[in-house]
C-alpha cells in the first residue's frame, strides 16, 4: 500500500546544507482521550507512511498535550525525555508543543496528521482540556491562543504556511455559525496558504475547495487506513467484528457478531486490530462459530479500560 502523500524535498534552511540532509517532517498528532485503537492506528498509519518515504526522511511526532500532564494521569504514556513521551499503545514518541512552538515551525514540513485538528468544537474541547485537566493549567485566554496558534496557524508567516501540509483531518462536526467571525477567518487563511490540504470526508474537502478557489482534488481518506492492519481476506465467508472503542458489554458483542452472521450466513470472527491493549478481544474468544452455544449474559459491569465510555466531545478520530 502506498500514501498518497507527496514525499517533501529537503530545502536549504539558514545555516544548513540542502545536499545530503534528511528532509525533517514535523508532524501534529492529536492525544487520545482516553484509549482509543482507532486514534492509535492513524499514528501507525503515519509511522508506515514515513516508512514509505524511506530513510531520507525524518518524521518527528508532537502532542499539543498528553493525559499523562493532568490532574489525574491516565498512565498511557511514560516520560523518555524532556518534554518527550512514549505511548504505550502506538509505541510512538510524541514531543509535547506547549513552549516549543518555535521548535515546531523549525521543519521543512509541518503535518497535521488526521483527527479533528482544524474544526471549530475541536478548537473548544482544546481549550477546555487545556484550562480544566491539566494540573497546571492554563488561562483561558492563553488556552484559546494557543489552540489558535497550534492548530490554526494565527500569526503564522507566509513561509511557515508554505511548508504545511494537512492529511485525513475533517470538519465535519461544524455548524454554519462556525464559520462566521474570527473562527472562519482563521481556517479561510490557514487553506488558502497552506501548501496542500486533504480531508478525509466530501464535505469538508468541499469547504476547502471553497475557500481555495481551486479545483485541485482535496479528497484524503481516514489515515488509519495507511497502518494496513486490516487482514487481507476477501471472500473468505467470514464476518470481522471489531468494537474495541464501544461501552458495550463484550458478551454483547459476541451476540451481535453470531446474530449477523447467521443473518449473512458468514463465519464471525474478532478482527485482530492490532496488538498493543487498545486492541485486544476485551473478555471474547478471538473465534466465534456457527452453532456454538451463545456466551452467558452478564451479571456485572465490564471494567476493562477499553470498554469505558467515550466522550462525547470530539477528542478523537
Amino acid at each position: 500500500m502506498t500514501s498518497s502523500l507527496p514525499a517533501p524535498a529537503a530545502t536549504d534552511r539558514p545555516g544548513e546544507e540542502g545536499n545530503g540532509r534528511r528532509t525533517r517532517v514535523h508532524a501534529v498528532c492529536a492525544p487520545p482521550y482516553g484509549r482509543n485503537p482507532g486514534m492509535s492506528t492513524v499514528d501507525l498509519g503515519l509511522a508506515r507512511v514515513a516508512e514509505h518515504l524511506g530513510p531520507d526522511v525524518d518524521v518527528r511526532c508532537w502532542r499539543l498535550w498528553d493525559d499523562g500532564e493532568w490532574r489525574k494521569p491516565a498512565g498511557r504514556t511514560r516520560v523518555v525525555g524532556p518534554a518527550l513521551v512514549n505511548d504505550v499503545d502506538s509505541g510512538l514518541d510524541y514531543s509535547l508543543v506547549r513552549g516549543r512552538e518555535d521548535e515546531l515551525a523549525d521543519c521543512d514540513v509541518l503535518l497535521y496528521w488526521g483527527d479533528f485538528h482544524h474544526m471549530a468544537p475541536y478548537q473548544r474541547s482544546t481549550v477546555e482540556v487545556l484550562t480544566s485537566e491539566l494540573a497546571a493549567p492554563l488561562d483561558p485566554i492563553e488556552a484559546a491562543a494557543v489552540a489558535r496558534r497550534v492548530l490554526l496557524q494565527e500569526g503564522a508567516d507566509a513561509d511557515l504556511r508554505s511548508r504545511t501540509l494537512s492529511y485525513g483531518t475533517t470538519l465535519s462536526l461544524n455548524a454554519a455559525e462556525d464559520y462566521r467571525g474570527d473562527y472562519g477567518d482563521l481556517l479561510g487563511g490557514f487553506v488558502r496558504g497552506a501548501r496542500q490540504v486533504w480531508f478525509r470526508d466530501p464535505y469538508s474537502a468541499g469547504v476547502a475547495g471553497t475557500l481555495r478557489g481551486d479545483a485541485a482534488g482535496h479528497h484524503g481518506v481516514d489515515a488509519a487506513v495507511l497502518a494496513g492492519v486490516l487482514p487481507h481476506t476477501p471472500g473468505n465467508g467470514a464476518l470481522e467484528v471489531f468494537l474495541g472503542r464501544s461501552s458495550v458489554l463484550p458478551e454483547e458483542i459476541a451476540l451481535l457478531g453470531r446474530a449477523l452472521a447467521r443473518e449473512t450466513g458468514t463465519d464471525p470472527r474478532w478482527l485482530p486490530w492490532g496488538k498493543g491493549p487498545a486492541f485486544a478481544p476485551i473478555g471474547m474468544q478471538p473465534r466465534f462459530r456457527r452453532g456454538a452455544p451463545p456466551p452467558p449474559r452478564p451479571t456485572r459491569s465490564c471494567r476493562c479500560p477499553s470498554c469505558s465510555t467515550a466522550s462525547a466531545t470530539p477528542r478523537s478520530s
